[in-house]
């Protein structure tokens, strides 16, 4: 197994998504949890394709470190809260 560069919150499986781990995060820049406005900033970490939140690669280290996290564990997935 490769060495964890970035260590997952937590790891679970689901009945329905299958084996996967998680990240809890945070934000302190996000004062009224409206993450439809926040996505409209340059700086922001997600982005928004139709009504689907994915991590933007070009702007945070975010995607990096599920990838580090998903990778090493076998997990089907990452759960991003």
């Amino acid at each position: 197994m490769w060495p964890f560069y970035a260590t997952p919150n937590f790891i679970c499986k689901c009945d329905c998504s299958g084996h996967c781990c998680g990240e809890v995060k945070f934000s302190y820049c996000i004062d009224d949890i409206d993450f439809d406005s926040h996505v409209q900033k340059k700086s922001f970490w997600l982005e928004k394709n139709s009504s689907v939140f994915s991590f933007r690669r070009d702007r945070y280290y975010y995607y990096y470190q599920a990838q580090q996290q998903i990778y090493p564990t076998g997990r089907d997935y990452l759960d991003f809260a």
